[in-house]
């Protein structure tokens, strides 16, 4: 998990410091945006862990990899709001865990994509000057 936090940390410090957008500081922000639901499918599976039945719909009797899978497709399904219900959180922790999820990912698509764009717009209005 802290490999997973640390690497969110590095890429996001240098996508801030950027002052261009090429194909790597895109790949770069789509790495970070899906290490980010690795790293919330890896708290909801210490939730599961330590209050089991915290998601409903979760495949039962299967192996703690069927498990991983579950709580990924959870993460990014939150993530990106699309919300199919058919896994939900209904446990204290795991629901406003979710609702964070939710409100992480959409800013974090909101204010990348803003800042990509900016940085876009900068680059071609400095390329025009110099012409």
């Amino acid at each position: 998990m802290s490999w997973f936090a640390l690497s969110i940390v590095l890429i996001l410090r240098d996508l801030s410091r950027r002052r261009d957008a090429d194909s790597n500081t895109i790949m770069g922000a789509v790495v970070a945006y899906l290490f980010l639901a690795v790293a919330f499918a890896y708290l909801y599976g210490i939730i599961e862990h330590i209050q089991p039945g915290s998601f409903a719909g979760l495949p039962t009797g299967a192996g703690r990899e069927r498990l991983d899978e579950a709580l990924i497709y959870f993460s990014l399904v939150t993530l990106t709001t699309v919300g199919y219900g058919d896994i939900v959180a209904v446990s204290g922790p795991a629901r406003p865990l979710a609702g964070l999820e939710a409100a992480c990912g959409t800013l974090y698509v909101a204010v990348m994509i803003a800042r990509l764009v900016a940085l876009q717009v900068a680059s071609r209005l400095w390329q025009d000057d110099k012409l």
